[in-house]
């Protein structure tokens, strides 16, 4: 069942986005290319000295897909595309399994991740090569939030630390994603039969 589901998550996501084509740069993407171009190799990209952010990750993605490119523009969309399916079917597999025993909980999941894998986040997502910055930002929370999930439901401490690296990780693409950080103190507390929650449970 999961193969036909990443069938047609991957489907839905080629034919919605079968217009989307990259025939030149502009905007952000050419600051990428002329940086990429410029720089003194791998560390002065992805550790640039004048930068006003702090995006390792980010840049690192975006080095990686232009080696890999070239001058074939059309890899960057390949690329994008090849996470935004990855994304989509990590999160079905991760509703599949909240909703295991219920009813229509596998057509549910798909539908979910259906819908999620046609919806933009942002206009540039699919296609340019600055929507790095949003999709792997967004796999990395997505994981973040999986980890943790399963940190409270089963007090695997791993759990919380690969939740805390996916947080990290998630910071290093985009700063903004820093607000997040309430979500492993809410992790902590109320986590198991020995949070404070489960205390209040247990007194109540």
């Amino acid at each position: 069942m999961d193969a036909v589901a990443l069938l047609v998550i991957t489907a839905f996501v080629l034919i919605v986005n079968r217009g989307v084509h990259m025939s030149w740069l502009f905007v952000d993407d050419l600051y990428l290319w002329n940086d990429f171009n410029e720089n003194p190799g791998f560390l002065g990209y992805v550790f640039p000295k004048h930068a006003n952010y702090f995006r390792p990750v980010y840049w690192l993605m975006a080095w990686s897909v232009l080696k890999i490119a070239g001058t074939n523009l059309q890899m960057v969309i390949y690329v994008n595309l090849l996470i935004l399916i990855i994304t989509s079917f990590i999160l079905y597999s991760f509703l599949r399994s909240l909703l295991r025993g219920v009813g229509g909980g596998y057509v549910l999941s798909l539908l979910l991740s259906v819908a999620f894998s046609i919806c933009r986040f942002s206009f540039y997502q699919v296609s340019q090569l600055v929507g790095l910055v949003e999709s792997v930002a967004l796999l990395f929370v997505l994981l973040m939030m999986i980890s943790l999930y399963g940190y409270m439901k089963e007090g695997c401490t791993l759990k919380f630390f690969a939740g805390l690296l996916c947080y990290i990780l998630a910071v290093l693409t985009h700063e903004r994603y820093m607000v997040l950080l309430p979500m492993l103190f809410y992790a902590v507390i109320f986590e198991g039969e020995g949070s404070v929650f489960g205390f209040l449970n247990a007194k109540g």
